[in-house]
């Protein structure tokens, strides 16, 4: 997390950045999840304007936002699992015949 003036920035550098945003930040939903728009909280420092000292001394803002993602040129919005894997399972290789 960075924070810049009023701007407040995340960044996820592995290859499925999007993948590791939503997993990083999404919680239950007590309206209920179908999937499709996982409810997200994002959580960050405040200080008062002209301060370096925190408002109080855990003051942090929690921001709820929903993520939908289609596929470019789509209308329907995909789903998200509900929880992702975080390992390949192992899969055999295939097995190599003697070419003799």
């Amino acid at each position: 997390m960075a924070v810049v003036g009023r701007t407040v920035s995340f960044r996820f550098d592995d290859p499925w950045a999007l993948c590791t945003f939503v997993q990083t930040f999404r919680v239950a939903d007590p309206a209920g999840d179908d999937g499709r728009a996982p409810l997200l909280r994002v959580e960050f420092p405040v200080l008062a304007a002209g301060t370096a000292m925190p408002l109080a001394p855990q003051s942090t803002v929690q921001l709820y936002l929903r993520a939908r993602v289609r596929a470019p040129g789509k209308q329907t919005t995909l789903p998200w699992p509900a929880a992702f894997l975080e390992q390949l399972p192992l899969w055999p290789l295939p097995v190599k015949k003697d070419p003799t």
